[in-house]
């Protein structure tokens, strides 16, 4: 059982460090405000990716396979906001004239916990553990649970580590020009990342 849930430790780091639209919004809040103001998304994006593995485990995906159109509509809904956000953060003013109360450059909890509900990567990954971390005697609510527990630091810790790499980017590049250049690349990062996403949809 430990080589079982040392094999997920490295899953987990491997899949939740790997660019995707999760990372790319906690990279552009370390860049535009700081790893103080991206703390209350951290939390709720780590939370419910870590509550859908265990809901997932424990057979939620089974709705999934009887009702594949709500897999559907729940993945384009997402990739539309994230759209949405994309284009917001591309023409969003540089730091030295933003406001810091725009909802769409810097998520709220609820935006952070939404996002989870409606990111094909969240998803796919929960159904990737509950086939492969699940053995015969293994699949119980306490396994499940501690798969989710273990996922849950591991996420936190990743976040944190994309947001300080966006915050270093702040320190580096501190001119409006170059400021205005990074939120236009993040923007273009966030929307290619979207749009692999619904290839695969």
């Amino acid at each position: 059982m430990t080589t079982l849930y040392l094999n997920f430790l490295l899953f987990a780091v491997v899949i939740s460090i790997t660019p995707g639209p999760t990372n790319l919004i906690a990279l552009t809040l370390g860049h535009r405000y700081g790893i103080n103001s991206a703390f209350a998304f951290i939390i709720s994006a780590a939370s419910a990716a870590s509550l859908i593995l265990l809901l997932t485990a424990q057979g939620i995906a089974n709705i999934f396979i009887t009702y594949p159109l709500l897999q559907q509509t729940m993945a384009w809904i997402g990739c539309t906001w994230l759209i949405w956000l994309s284009w917001k953060l591309y023409w969003t003013p540089s730091i030295a004239t933003a406001d810091k109360s725009d909802a769409f450059t810097r998520p709220s909890w609820i935006q952070g916990a939404g996002l989870q509900f409606i990111n094909p990567k969240t998803w796919f990954m929960a159904m990737t553990v509950s086939s492969l971390f699940n053995t015969a005697d293994s699949h119980s609510f306490n396994h499940n649970l501690t798969l989710a527990i273990i996922f849950f630091f591991v996420a936190c810790n990743t976040l944190v580590c994309w947001t300080l790499l966006g915050q270093l980017t702040r320190k580096i590049l501190s001119s409006t020009k170059q400021n205005d250049i990074i939120n236009k690349i993040l923007a273009v990062l966030l929307l290619l990342s979207v749009l692999s996403a619904m290839f695969t949809l």
